[in-house]
């Protein structure tokens, strides 16, 4: 940044005049946020993307971020992950320096998970799911499609799918009986 004056001046009762220029200048050196990285979403066997059909309650979630820098003298980084929906917005625990968080039971709804990524000075970089938002099924939605396909006799699942929908945690479809 640079500033230029000219100024000129005259003394009262005086024909004298004084004229002087000057100028100043600074350098401003801006700090840059977190860069290079990525963000991911993860359950516990595959990538997140717009197609993934979660369930409240019983699909956790992985929210991590890989590789991100910045100038030596900005580290540490700090990371703090997020839900955001219509109705505002919920952090998944405090800031830290932990790069990953899991969200244990996802609530039902349609939710944008945020990532920030902050460096010593406070300079964030703000990370949104690169796949849109989460759709987060109530389980009733889930175990009433799972009832639908056992109770039709699919025999291509046969008994590998009817052991999946009766057992696991708790069973998805409550007091299923072999006809």
């Amino acid at each position: 940044f640079e500033l230029h004056a000219t100024i000129a001046v005259q003394a009262p009762n005086s024909t004298d005049h004084f004229r002087f220029s000057t100028f100043a200048s600074i350098d401003v050196l801006v700090n840059r946020p977190p860069y290079g990285g990525d963000f991911l979403l993860t359950t516990a066997d595959k990538k997140i993307d717009s197609s993934t059909v979660l369930v409240a309650l019983e699909t956790p979630v992985t929210l991590e971020c890989r590789e991100w820098t910045d100038d030596p003298g900005d580290m540490p980084l700090e990371y703090s992950f997020l839900r955001v929906s219509e109705g505002g917005s919920t952090y998944l625990g405090k800031r830290s320096q932990a790069k990953a968080t899991t969200w244990l039971y996802p609530t039902s709804g349609t939710w944008l998970l945020v990532a920030n990524v902050y460096d010593t000075y406070g300079a964030v970089t703000v990370l949104e799911n690169p796949a849109g938002n989460v759709f987060v099924q109530a389980p009733a939605v889930v175990n009433a499609a799972a009832e639908v396909a056992v109770a039709g006799g699919d025999r291509r699942g046969g008994r590998e799918a009817r052991r999946k929908f009766k057992g696991g945690r708790g069973g998805m479809v409550a007091g299923w009986r072999r006809r």
